[in-house]
């Protein structure tokens, strides 16, 4: 890569490796909307001025769904990636104001968030057909912050 980043997004997406915004180290905090990719064939970095840029700039919430589509969080709703543009596909929770996690498995969206920063966490799963979340219970012990996660399909 020819930037250096921290707490950057990395995706795998046709084909390609995203490396999505971050920030140098001595600017702790201070995103940067930009992505490079990584040609897995051609072996090769490039700078890249696609569209998610527009609608992410933290960590851990734009994905690739199992249908192959992109997905984020942006505002009150979830949006996914047509023709190069988002658009919105449901409106979040009420009780997620901070997401913290979004992942997706077998035609679903499984969201964590909280109402407000420090609280307990919510989990939320989404049928992707029919658009609808369902609340999942989640014992206070496993509430906390998360830092990073993945779901693995063996």
């Amino acid at each position: 890569m020819a930037k250096e980043r921290d707490e950057c997004e990395g995706l795998f997406h046709d084909s390609k490796f995203h490396v999505i915004n971050g920030y140098p180290t001595n600017m702790h905090g201070h995103f940067h909307q930009s992505i490079e990719v990584f040609d897995t064939s051609a072996r090769k970095w490039s700078e890249s001025n696609s569209v998610f840029s527009e609608t992410t700039n933290t960590p851990q919430l734009c994905i690739e769904g199992t249908d192959k589509k992109l997905y984020t969080c942006h505002a009150n709703d979830v949006v996914m990636l047509e023709d190069d543009t988002w658009r919105s596909i449901a409106r979040l929770p009420t009780e997620v104001a901070n997401m913290a996690y979004l992942v997706s498995f077998f035609g679903h969206l499984l969201l964590i968030g909280t109402p407000k920063y420090g609280e307990p966490g919510n989990a939320y799963k989404m049928d992707l057909n029919k658009r609808v979340w369902t609340k999942f219970h989640v014992p206070v012990e496993y509430s906390g912050h998360i830092e990073s996660g993945c779901c693995l399909i063996i």
